[in-house]
């Protein structure tokens, strides 16, 4: 009885039998969109149940995508034996390892099979409703690509909504304790891979969760001995092999050109000195024309660019909180003080996706102008806020020069592998340290939560940073 949309340009055949699959589809999972959209898609719940034959055969898959798509040529990893001891000591593990890049979430089989225990992790919502390919769900089915995916070990997590399913499967996890849980504490890939963002409470949260019903079972006497809940914090660090000055001399080249940035660059030996300035300016101009489109959607004058100031990190700043407010102010959203700029992001496609399920839903025209204008300028303001301005001028090297150029590279293309062919392999080196006990912590989360999930985030973040400093 509940209403659903079809917007396909397949055959009549393809969409006939899509309207036929919606048909049981949709008393279970709700009203089903088909335009891509995940914040269009109902949460689901699927439990995780890895699978050491599938994972070996992920892994397969794993290293050839990682070779030739994210042109990693070389992974090392140390320390993940400590997983495999822990969890035969009856202890509940959470690992947490920080992520600089796109092919984290492929280390994560790596990992596993290192430690020879496959592990759950979250996985985007829209990777179990095979059914937004109308040829797909025709040739497998969506229950066969949702056990695949479950015996890979992911369950379906919501990032447009408050989740609880997603929270109570994660907890559940960690209670059973039959093998660990796999969280990126900062929530999002950092572009950075020797310094560990702002990272999100829930890793943290959850662990704490967990590790306090595991006490009241015991204490209830459902456990022989109460089972210590443990955080292993991994350093993930991802090194270019060989970014020669040279090479990337020939990147600011192209993006100058991309830009129509003029630079006199005749018999001028690359070094850092004159690199950076140049990689600074290209910052200047992917904001200024990311602030220029959005006056001329907006139809606002274009003299307001004189207003941008000349500092790259205030500029930074201004353009960044232009875009989101823009989009605020269309809502009449009005953000809360001190609000980060990735929750104010959030809270918007929170709201335009509870005003869109209402009944009688959005005037097309608002949606229209939300997916052509709104979604992509929110999508450049969060990769905006992801990357530190003062990356590059706190230390410069080789490195954070090749990585602020991918960034860069990626805003212009949406493409994260097209940089990859000029600047060459990369090497992944992997650390597990040591476990931070969650349950030796639970007087204080008991009598003061939000303090102790704070100082343990801290202390997390500032453990992810040694290991990627060590690396």
């Amino acid at each position: 009885g509940m209403p659903f949309t079809i917007q396909s340009t397949t055959s009549p055949k393809h969409i006939r039998h899509t309207q036929n699959y919606l048909k049981q589809a949709v008393p279970r999972f709700g009203a089903v969109d088909l335009r891509g959209d995940q914040m269009d898609l109902p949460a689901l719940t699927l439990p995780p149940r890895p699978n050491k034959l599938i994972l070996w055969i992920a892994k397969c898959y794993v290293q050839w995508h990682l070779r030739f798509n994210e042109r990693i040529a070389h992974i090392h990893i140390q320390g993940a034996e400590q997983i495999r001891k822990a969890l035969q000591e009856k202890k509940h593990v959470i690992l947490a390892p920080n992520h600089p890049g796109f092919g984290d979430v492929y280390m994560v089989p790596l990992i596993s099979v290192a430690s020879k225990q496959p592990g759950a992790v979250m996985g985007q919502v829209g990777l179990f409703h095979a059914i937004r390919s109308p040829r797909l769900a025709k040739k497998y089915g969506q229950p066969i690509m949702n056990w695949l995916l479950s015996h890979f070990g992911l369950f379906p997590v919501h990032s447009d909504v408050k989740d609880h399913g997603a929270m109570k499967a994660s907890i559940d996890v960690v209670k059973e304790g039959k093998y660990p849980l796999i969280i990126f504490p900062e929530g999002h890939y950092s572009w950075q891979n020797d310094q560990v963002s702002e990272m999100q409470y829930g890793t943290v949260a959850l662990g704490l969760k967990a590790a306090s019903e595991l006490k009241k079972q015991y204490q209830q006497g459902n456990m022989k001995q109460l089972e210590d809940v443990v955080i292993f914090p991994i350093g993930i660090k991802h090194r270019f092999q060989r970014p020669s000055l040279k090479q990337l001399q020939k990147i600011i080249d192209n993006l100058e050109t991309q830009l129509s940035i003029s630079v006199h660059k005749t018999g001028i030996e690359p070094t850092l000195e004159n690199l950076t300035p140049r990689v600074e300016a290209l910052w200047m101009k992917v904001l200024e024309k990311e602030y220029l489109k959005m006056l001329q959607q907006e139809g606002l004058p274009q003299n307001l660019l004189k207003t941008l100031p000349n500092d790259l990190s205030e500029r930074h700043l201004q353009v960044t909180e232009a875009l989101i407010g823009s989009v605020e102010k269309s809502f009449g959203l009005a953000a809360e003080k001190d609000t980060s700029f990735a929750l104010r992001i959030k809270n918007i496609r929170h709201f335009y996706r509870s005003q869109r399920i209402q009944p009688g839903g959005m005037p097309e025209g608002v949606k229209k102008r939300f997916d052509q204008i709104y979604k992509p300028r929110l999508n450049t303001a969060y990769e905006f806020q992801k990357f530190s301005t003062d990356y590059l001028s706190s230390h410069v090297t080789q490195e954070r020069l090749a990585e602020t150029l991918f960034k860069l590279d990626f805003i212009l293309t949406q493409n994260e592998s097209s940089m990859m062919a000029d600047i060459g392999p990369r090497k992944t080196k992997i650390q597990v340290g040591a476990p931070i006990s969650l349950t030796s912590l639970l007087p204080g989360y008991e009598s003061q939560k939000q303090e102790t999930i704070r100082a343990l985030t801290q202390h997390l973040r500032s453990s992810l940073q040694s290991l990627v400093s060590s690396l």
